[in-house]
């Protein structure tokens, strides 16, 4: 008797560390200096059938810079004289929740040289943080 698989899921985990590039506008502020940052994720998987995956889970970042911009004190000159004499630094910490669903075009994906399929979702972002 030739048994039918079911059913089957999964977890993953990964992490790692980052850096992020940004971008300053000359007009207020220079040299953006990217910061050490780390993400982390955590999926689960299911798959109704071989040829398809759904895919639920969360995905946490946190990213930074330094970056040198004017700032006026209280009882100065509100007169800007060109210059970038403070240094402030920017971390922020988003939250992603991916909502995937990926369906195989190739008919048997085990042992396969290539596997065609697509891939489809939504990932929302919620700003958890910002410093």
């Amino acid at each position: 008797m030739k048994r039918t698989p079911g059913p089957a899921y999964g977890f993953s985990l990964a992490g790692g560390s980052m850096i992020s590039f940004f971008q300053t506008d000359p007009r207020h502020s220079e040299k953006a200096n990217p910061r050490p940052g780390f993400n982390g994720m955590f999926r689960f998987h299911y798959f109704p059938d071989q040829s398809i995956h759904f895919h639920a889970g969360l995905e946490l970042m946190t990213q930074a810079t330094s970056f040198n911009t004017y700032y006026f004190a209280p009882n100065h000159s509100v007169f800007y004289d060109g210059s970038f004499g403070y240094t402030h630094k920017l971390r922020t910490v988003e939250l992603y929740i991916p909502l995937l669903i990926r369906v195989g075009l190739t008919a048997v994906e085990g042992n396969a040289r290539n596997i065609f399929y697509l891939l489809a979702g939504y990932a929302p972002k919620v700003f958890l943080a910002a410093s």
